[in-house]
């Protein structure tokens, strides 16, 4: 990047077309690597300076297309808070998944069936071989209501 010199570049009678190559220099060139507006601002102000610099620097940058596609909106969503039912007991309210395919095991597991307590948080996960209709039930039978019995609901 060449050294913009402080003596020539800080007047005040510097042109559109000036202004607008300094912003490319520091910009748009590798070395710029389009940093955003406050960024380039404070760059730019190391070297030189001039009336309405900040607006000019932050009409170019919104203008500036590759900047606009990465741009990282701050615009956060807040949803309304929903009350839920907190579970009393454990084993009230429990939850199952799938998970899978997965890379096979040396059994020839390639799913895992989920399980969570929704009062306690506790998880299991039991790989199985399929996600059929013969081989969920007969899991979920064998590892989670034959060891802790029937859950109230499970979702």
């Amino acid at each position: 990047m060449t050294r913009i010199s402080p003596g020539a570049e800080n007047s005040s009678e510097r042109t559109k077309k000036e202004g607008r190559k300094i912003l490319q220099k520091f910009h748009e060139q590798p070395t710029g690597g389009h940093l955003g507006m406050n960024r380039t601002f404070e760059r730019i102000k190391l070297y030189t300076s001039w009336q309405g610099m900040k607006e000019e620097i932050e009409e170019y940058i919104k203008h500036c297309d590759i900047c606009q596609k990465n741009k990282i909106t701050q615009r956060i969503t807040k949803l309304s808070l929903q009350i839920t039912d907190t579970p009393e007991v454990v084993l009230q309210n429990c939850s199952m998944d799938i998970v899978g395919p997965l890379t096979q095991t040396f059994e020839g597991n390639i799913y895992l069936l989920t399980f969570q307590d929704e009062l306690s948080k506790y998880t299991m996960a039991v790989p199985i071989p399929r996600q059929d209709a013969s081989t969920i039930p007969r899991v979920f039978v064998e590892q989670i209501i034959l060891k802790f019995g029937i859950p109230d609901i499970t979702y």
